[in-house]
């Protein structure tokens, strides 16, 4: 099991949310142009039991624009949608 400290002693810069709502997100971008987005869980029942969605995309205006929307969320003080956003 990968853990945030095997991490930290590779290198990997890792944040954790002071906020005690959950940011439950899949997605990320690999140097500022592979984003990786969709549902899928890296877990043996995630990869080979479920129906899961997985996209990968080699753009880096769409990597800028979801690093722009993350920060976005990150920044904000709870991760609840705003009454403000909700259709």
């Amino acid at each position: 099991m990968l853990t945030t400290a095997m991490l930290l002693a590779d290198g990997v810069v890792v944040r954790v949310k002071s906020s005690r709502d959950l940011m439950h997100f899949k997605s990320y971008v690999i140097d500022g142009a592979l984003l990786r987005t969709g549902s899928a869980n890296w877990s043996p029942t995630g990869l080979k039991r479920q129906d899961n969605d997985v996209h990968y995309e080699v753009d880096s205006a769409l990597a800028a624009q979801f690093e722009l929307k993350f920060e976005s969320m990150w920044n904000r003080a709870s991760n609840a949608t705003p009454a403000s956003a909700m259709p």
